[in-house]
């Protein structure tokens, strides 16, 4: 029928794209909760699946096999608001992260044939190319902070955000449609169009660089490289050190923004690191005394900065309070078995996006299998994006509210329907 043509077009689509749009402006910022176009979308796209569900009078819901998982997660996080600090706070979003794994379900029952899943595809790198180039505009239009930037030399800088607070959070938003990019460069047989999936991918790598996120930097690098562990003779690579190479020789400009950007590497392997890094390190150490004194039971959902403020006083860790591991957050705030079931299920959403990398192949009506290399590389991109996300939720926390990542997680489930 033709409205199942329109599944992705309308509603998955949409979703992808006021996602990141939201990471550029709110329609009501002033407003109690801030109105973004990824909840107008979300709305849109609730009500247009059940139009549909009425329209095909078909009430079944398909389910990807995470439920119970979910289902002891979610329970865990509302008990833990009877006894947190922040109970309104840990209420309002232990519901917005059940909102956002129900879009992970929404998103599964809309895509039902490959079709959707590229339309999907393609809006991730349709929107992240989009938003690359506005936030290069913004500091093309103002060149005065690439001058800022390389004399502070990555001590003190001004990064490029847009309504996005997190500078690593807005750089985190491009591994998807760059890994996918990267990732589909290694199946391309066509020079031509490996060249512009170069190019695609650079755009938005050059939006990652210049937020001068160290975490994004080093997820994305591990990202590209569990591609190349999976495709030995992607260009990438080569192709990378040759645009480098010409860029550096025609443009003084770069080569100064180069000098700034190494300099902010070098930074975390200097002895006595940066404020960035010493700080991380005594919020950890925060989260295991946390842990100890809670009797492996959790201080409670979003608790965590509140009684690391017992514990060290803002003064000292200049009023950095927030957890910047998703790991040793939940160990904190949920104790010994939230951490289990927090491992649990980032363990199977791994796996299956694992096999389905592996194990995707094409049947055709007469009956012969064959492999799609499209299908696999954007498998692969998929697997790549979300060893991404485990590196950078090393460095930064908030990986259960990133609307992207939980899209991820409903295209790699949504992948696995195609498998056989």
């Amino acid at each position: 029928m033709v409205y199942r043509r329109l599944h992705s077009l309308l509603f998955v689509a949409p979703l992808i794209m006021g996602a990141y749009a939201s990471g550029l402006f709110y329609l009501a910022e002033q407003s109690v909760i801030p109105i973004t176009l990824f909840q107008l979308a979300l709305v849109v796209s609730i009500g247009g699946f059940l139009l549909l569900k009425f329209l095909s009078v078909d009430s079944s819901i398909e389910l990807y096999g995470m439920e119970k998982w979910y289902a002891l997660f979610l329970g865990l996080i509302f008990l833990s608001c009877i006894y947190t600090p922040e109970r309104q706070q840990a209420v309002f979003y232990a519901v917005r992260f059940s909102v956002l794994l129900g879009m992970t379900y929404l998103v599964y029952n809309l895509i039902q044939q490959p079709e959707h899943l590229r339309i999907g595809v393609y809006a991730f790198i349709g929107s992240g190319v989009v938003v690359a180039l506005i936030n290069l505009y913004q500091i093309y239009a103002n060149p005065e902070i690439l001058a800022f930037n390389y004399l502070k030399q990555g001590v003190r800088i001004i990064r490029s955000t847009g309504a996005e607070n997190d500078p690593n959070v807005f750089a985190s938003n491009f591994f998807t449609p760059i890994l996918i990019c990267v990732a589909w460069m290694g199946v391309s047989t066509k020079k031509w169009f490996r060249l512009v999936l170069f190019g695609l991918a650079g755009v938005m790598l050059a939006s990652v660089l210049l937020s001068y996120s160290r975490s994004a930097w080093i997820s994305l690098f591990v990202g590209i490289m569990t591609i190349q562990l999976f495709q030995r003779k992607n260009p990438i690579l080569l192709y990378g050190i040759i645009a480098l190479f010409m860029v550096l020789l025609i443009s003084p400009t770069v080569q100064n923004l180069v000098f700034s950007l190494w300099d902010r590497i070098v930074g975390i392997f200097v002895e006595g690191g940066d404020d960035s890094t010493k700080f991380r390190v005594v919020l950890a150490m925060g989260a295991l005394t946390m842990i100890a004194d809670s009797y492996l039971l959790g201080v409670g959902f979003q608790g965590f900065s509140t009684h690391f403020q017992y514990l060290y006083p803002p003064q000292k860790t200049q009023w950095i309070f927030e957890p910047h591991n998703d790991f040793y957050m939940v160990f904190a705030e949920l104790g010994l078995l939230g951490f289990i079931l927090f491992i649990v299920i980032m363990y199977l959403i791994f796996r299956q996006a694992l096999e389905s990398m592996r194990w995707f192949r094409d049947v055709h009506d007469n009956g012969d299998v064959h492999e799609n290399k499209w299908m696999q590389a954007v498998g692969l991109g998929f697997l790549a994006s979300f060893v991404s996300y485990m590196v950078f939720s090393q460095f930064i926390s908030g990986l259960m509210l990133n609307s992207l990542f939980m899209m991820l997680v409903a295209l790699i489930f949504s992948h696995s329907k195609f498998t056989i």
